[in-house]
């Protein structure tokens, strides 16, 4: 009698075991590889993948013209270093060939980086001493994806890509072939944007087993049933030809005392499966399978409730369209193995796993995961309508709490919100209420509430004037009004729903459709780190609605700077999510901004303001949460405090060089000076650059342009008889325009009468060009430096498709000092050690935007970055050139 030991359950079977089932993938993988082409096989654990391989390595090394190695990447663990890790792969390999290695090989190359040094070994080694064709079958490839948390692991797909690029013109790697194995989407093994997806290579399908194929099992069967044929077809309808459960349901008839006769094929099995595999199912799953399959489900903690409600569609429908439902959690249940896709359907994938993950499963899960189980179900049994089930008060609170890291189902949403919506209706009737309750002056009311309210859209936040309060990490559609990107709204939506599996696509997509916005990187990025969980969160405050260019150059920097930190894993897996606050450069909403920033605990830092003005309005109250702030943009001299830093010299810096450069370089005594004696930037500048004058024997003409009437053209011609040649315009950012008119009734002057023009950085941009015209030919401007060879600004330049100014330079850098000062902190930064480690910070120069970053340290309370120079700049051709002229001492 043939032997109990005649199926294998669980683990690879070898090559010849007398129970493996050949499928269609068997051939189609033979074929491919003869092709010589790239195949990946991604599917569920447990459907004979490393079987397959191993088979396939057996049968090709029997051929005279193949070379095989089967390397599995779980075996070298998860706690290695990236050294460790790339050095076992090169051993495996070595093993596998049969090629002598020694340590030194890898001694002499300690130079090169660890994947340098594989792609070494596979060309001068392999490629050199093997001339057979050479297959690499490389199992578990999803083990790289809980490695990302250590370190960069995309790069050995990037390795595998370009060893099939490098066919077009070396002709020796025509001769290798790799083929993946694992449980992953492709999709999920190339997640850094930067690069490009992994896209190469065949897709083998990997089926469950059909009748036709499993004569070997049949064998088995022959001596414990009659009908060998018929009970077969039996265990399929159970399994579905899950491999695993078909190999374990016919170990169970083998082993099983009674014969199985004619006719009795059903009864019998299915009483099998029920009293050996489905009831009490966890006590009797070994080897462990359907543990496996539930714990892959509920383990997602993030995404568990969506899951779970996207298989409670599939499962009482009997089966469901892909294209109706959450194609991101399909992918999960796929992968977990619990459901199965045939072509444009997705179906439970057996009968087994029907009965043991049940409706009753399901509701027991959300029993223990939702606050609310028992009210949600009532309430929708009730066809939505019984009121009394939706959630109130202490109940509410807590369960818009307990959702803010959870991706939930449309069922979800569709009951909070509805709890959402009673509670404003309630809040909406005790208001008319109290209006009704009052018999004096509701006309006045009513009048002042549509004036205050009627002309703005639904959404909007008052402070005494229509205003979009926006604090956004992802949920703001149309961040910047002027652009309309579709993919970016989609983004934001699912993002709004809690849904980011779905919003990170739209916004990958997003940042291809618009080169130019920084908003769908952000947002891109944002949406990794509440994937990942337990991110760091870093706010930017910029004048979105009134300064629209300029809020996009500075959030340009720091997109950069969270793209490479998150790229690189964050810190410790803790990925980087940036908070885009909008004051305008209002000074009321500024106040408003910094308090909604400070009180919000998990934002450890801030970047911004923008204006000098706006960052003196919140500077107090950062002081008083002892809020580290990094500005990269605000100059004036008089910001100071201990918790305020700047990427950028002061007004005393630039001051010093407008001086120098009238006194020495034009050989002038006496410069007319318009300033806003309102405004912190414009009267600060002022007053430095007076006093630097002055020291070098200067005298100056000062002219207000705020606080009266200006006569432009009278102020000018005052100025020509008074014999002073030059001007110098040191408006704010809100006196652009004035400025330009300036420039233009200067303009209109004859040329041998015309005023040199300077002016000050705010006049950096493209408004000054666009509105000036002619009349700004000419203008000199003192502004920052750029290095324009570094490698940051060459990398930014080819990503956002434009040339990159100081403000996205700055700003790059201001946000590589707070991940400088996050890289020292503990793993979980608070703000006391981002201020203490911000206060000590360097940073050398590859690291910035390309001058390296030191605090000045005359003053323990001023701040600025002393490796920040000026440099002259002339605008020409309508350009902003950088001028030649070397400073005169």
């Amino acid at each position: 009698m043939r032997t109990y030991q005649f199926y294998q359950v669980g683990g690879n079977l070898s090559p010849f075991h007398p129970t493996y089932v050949k499928r269609q993938a068997d051939d189609d993988l033979e074929k491919a590889i003869r092709l010589g082409e790239y195949c990946y096989i991604l599917n569920c654990r447990q459907m004979g993948k490393s079987s397959l391989g191993e088979r396939m390595i057996q049968k090709l090394d029997n051929n005279e013209g193949f070379a095989c190695a089967f390397i599995s990447l779980s075996n070298i663990g998860t706690e290695v270093t990236v050294d460790q890790w790339y050095a076992t792969i090169i051993r495996q390999l070595a093993n596998e060939f049969e090629i002598s290695f020694n340590s030194t090989w890898l001694q002499e190359r300690l130079f090169l980086s660890p994947l340098e040094r594989l792609n070494e070994f596979i060309y001068e080694v392999l490629l050199n001493k093997i001339d057979k064709n050479i297959v690499i079958i490389i199992d578990e490839i999803d083990t790289i994806i809980s490695l990302r948390f250590k370190f960069q692991v995309d790069d050995l797909l990037g390795l595998i890509r370009s060893c099939y690029n490098n066919r077009a013109n070396r002709p020796e790697y025509q001769r290798l072939t790799f083929i993946l194995l694992g449980v992953a989407s492709p999709s999920d093994l190339i997640q850094d944007p930067a690069k490009t997806p992994f896209n190469i290579g065949h897709k083998i399908e990997l089926q469950g087993f059909q009748l036709e194929e499993v004569k070997p099992l049949i064998e088995g069967l022959q001596e414990k049933v009659d009908n060998p044929l018929s009970v077969m077809k039996e265990i399929l309808y159970w399994t579905g030809g899950q491999p695993f459960l078909t190999q374990k349901l016919c170990q169970l008839i083998s082993h099983d005392e009674d014969r199985i006769i004619w006719s009795n094929e059903k009864n019998k099995i299915a009483n099998l499966v029920k009293f050996k595999m489905i009831d009490n199912w966890e006590n009797q799953d070994h080897p462990q399978h359907l543990l496996t399959i539930q714990q892959r489900i509920l383990g997602d903690t993030h995404n568990v409730i969506n899951l779970l409600e996207t298989y409670r569609q599939i499962l009482e429908k009997e089966s469901s369209f892909a294209t109706v439902i959450d194609a991101e959690a399909v992918l999960k249940l796929r992968l977990s193995g619990l459901v199965v896709q045939q072509q444009n359907q997705v179906k439970v994938y057996n009968e087994i796993y029907k009965q043991v993950f049940s409706s009753k499963w399901i509701d027991n899960q959300l029993k223990e995961l939702r606050p609310y189980a028992s009210l949600i179900n009532a309430w929708f049994t009730s066809d939505c309508k019984d009121k009394s089930q939706l959630l109130r008060g202490e109940a509410f609170k807590n369960a818009m709490e307990w959702k803010q890291d959870k991706l939930l189902s449309p069922r979800d949403y569709q009951y909070l919100n509805a709890c959402q919506q009673t509670r404003s209706n309630r809040t909406i009737r005790n208001i008319l209420w109290i209006f009704a309750g009052l018999s004096v002056g509701i006309l006045g009311s009513g009048l002042w509430f549509n004036y205050k309210y009627a002309s703005c859209s639904m959404g909007e936040r008052i402070y005494g004037e229509c205003f979009r309060m926006i604090m956004t990490s992802g949920d703001e559609e149309r961040l910047f009004l002027a652009n309309t990107n579709s993919l970016l709204i989609k983004g934001s939506k699912y993002f709004k729903l809690g849904q980011y599996n779905l919003a990170i696509k739209f916004f990958k997509q997003a940042i291809e459709a618009d080169h130019n916005d920084p908003t769908p990187l952000i947002y891109f990025n944002n949406t990794k780190a509440r994937l990942r969980g337990n991110g760091l969160k870093v706010a930017v405050s910029v004048p979105v609605d009134y300064y629209s260019d300029t809020a996009k150059d500075i959030l340009r920097g720091v997109a950069d700077a969270q793209n490479e930190f998150n790229n690189n894993g964050g810190k410790n897996g803790r990925l980087l999510e940036i908070v885009i606050a909008n004051d305008g450069n209002q000074l009321s909403i500024a106040r408003k901004i910094a308090e909604n920033l400070a009180n919000q605990k998990d934002i450890i830092a801030v970047i911004g303001h923008h204006a000098s003005e706006t960052t003196q309005a919140a500077l107090p109250i950062y002081q008083q949460m002892r809020l580290a702030v990094v500005s990269s943009t605000s100059t004036s001299s008089l910001l100071q405090s201990d918790v305020f830093f700047r990427t950028v010299a002061s007004t005393k810096v630039v001051a010093q060089l407008y001086a120098s450069f009238i006194k020495n370089n034009l050989n002038l005594n006496t410069v007319a000076v318009f300033y806003a004696k309102d405004s912190l930037y414009s009267r600060t500048i002022y007053e430095d650059f007076k006093n630097a004058f002055n020291q070098l024997g200067g005298k100056t003409q000062s002219i207000i342009i705020d606080g009266f009437p200006l006569d432009i053209d009278q102020e000018i011609d005052d100025i020509h008889q008074q014999n002073i040649r030059a001007a110098l315009l040191f408006n704010n950012v809100q006196g652009i325009s004035i400025s330009i008119a300036i420039a233009q009734a200067n303009f209109k002057l004859p040329i041998d009468q015309r005023l040199t023009l300077l002016a000050a950085d705010s006049l950096f941009n493209d408004i000054t060009l666009k509105k000036g015209r002619n009349s700004v030919e000419g203008m000199i401007l003192a502004s920052h430096c750029l290095a324009s060879q570094s490698q940051y600004m060459i990398n930014a330049t080819k990503r956002w498709e434009q040339t990159i100014n100081w403000q996205t330079a700055t700003s790059y850098d201001a946000t590589q000092a707070i991940i400088e000062a996050i890289n020292r902190s503990s793993n979980n930064p608070t703000r006391q050690e981002i201020l203490d480690n911000l206060k000590s910070l360097t940073i050398p120069a590859h690291k910035t935007s390309g001058f390296g970053l030191q605090w000045s340290t005359k003053n323990p309370s001023e701040h600025f970055n002393i490796m920040q120079n000026y440099c002259i700049y002339k605008i020409h051709n309508h350009k902003f050139e950088q001028s030649s002229t070397k400073l005169k001492d």
